[in-house]
């Protein structure tokens, strides 16, 4: 097992989620994050973890910061969990998202070849790198790539270069085609935790309704804590692949915001179509959401469902968390947030 470790990105929720499992393994852990990026620290502190590790400042487009980290870090393992997450902003952004998550990526393996050749390497991918399937069939590793946008193809551009450097450079580099994570220290600008912020204002201090979009829109969430368990197996499997880590299985966001309503204490009930379409408190009446036009996508993404069956025939990893069981979890920690005044992180 590795006795040192570089998450870079730890302030993010993968990376936090990283930190706390490599700790409990007795992994000494290095956290690199950007500079001018300390405000971002409450998951770590929320987690009780900022004295368990060493914060290196890093920027991903600065080649000697990341050469620096892997020689102060001497890392056994690397964990590449930082850059842009964020679909639409992709879009307004595009040359940013490809900055951050292309050559951010291309910066890390430089520098991990330079300082750390004998490391293994862990990069996130996505798959808004696949963007799409045939006829509604679960995508698998050998799915035809086809992103829908600049994140995307950014992603992309993160997997083959994992694959470039493992098979030219000797380095060992794994990448996970992560489907869409969450947990209680997801940023609260994502649909599930916007819910779920929302849910928990509501039921503890009432007030407006929430905004949502297309409420039929359909995702493969799993939970994020499990998935830290996933990326740890991967990196750590041999010889070094890339695997898809998804549940299998689509929730839409109205099912999503019936369990979380349920979890927080309404009894949910969806009422008319479209536009018009509104959920309410059946007991007390009180309105907890409503669609607004503001929050539909542009080119939206198609529905995708992973396959992880090759992640599980070769390491035995499989998810458990139900979206009830996980919804059920972000409603308590965020109701808990607020009573205590820290809602807005």
């Amino acid at each position: 097992m590795a006795t040192r470790a570089l998450v870079i990105g730890a302030t993010g929720q993968d990376g936090a989620l990283m930190v706390r499992e490599l700790v409990k393994e007795g992994v000494e852990v290095f956290g690199g994050f950007r500079r001018g990026g300390a405000a971002r620290l409450w998951r770590l502190k929320e987690m009780s973890l900022e004295d368990s590790i060493q914060l290196v400042e890093l920027d991903l487009n600065d080649m000697h910061s990341l050469i620096e980290a892997m020689k102060i870090s001497r890392p056994h393992e690397v964990y590449h969990l930082a850059g842009h997450s964020y679909v639409a902003d992709s879009l307004r952004h595009p040359n940013v998202t490809m900055e951050a998550n292309t050559i951010g990526t291309l910066n890390v393996l430089v520098a991990v070849g330079v300082a750390a050749p004998e490391a293994r390497v862990f990069l996130a991918s996505s798959s808004e790198a696949i963007g799409q399937s045939v006829a509604g069939a679960p995508v698998s590793e050998t799915s035809l790539p086809a992103p829908r946008n600049p994140y995307g193809l950014a992603k992309l551009s993160v997997l083959h270069l994992g694959r470039i450097y493992r098979e030219t450079q000797g380095l060992h580099v794994a990448s996970g085609i992560l489907f869409n994570h969450e947990s209680p220290w997801k940023d609260r600008s994502f649909v599930t935790r916007k819910i779920t912020v929302n849910l928990a204002r509501l039921a503890i201090e009432g007030g407006p309704p929430m905004a949502l979009g297309d409420l039929s829109a359909e995702r493969d969430w799993g939970d994020a804590e499990e998935f830290v368990g996933a990326m740890r197996a991967i990196i750590r499997h041999d010889p070094p692949e890339d695997f898809i880590v998804s549940t299998g299985k689509l929730t839409s966001v109205r099912t999503f915001v019936e369990c979380a309503a349920r979890a927080a204490g309404f009894d949910p009930h969806f009422e008319g179509e479209g536009l018009a379409e509104r959920c309410v408190d059946t007991e007390s009446g009180l309105e907890l959401a409503v669609v607004s036009p503001k929050y539909f996508r542009s080119n939206p993404t198609p529905a995708l469902r992973g396959d992880c069956s090759r992640l599980e025939e070769a390491v035995g990893w499989r998810p458990t968390t139900s979206v009830e069981m996980l919804a059920s979890r972000m409603i308590e920690e965020d109701k808990k947030r607020w009573i205590r005044g820290e809602h807005n992180v």
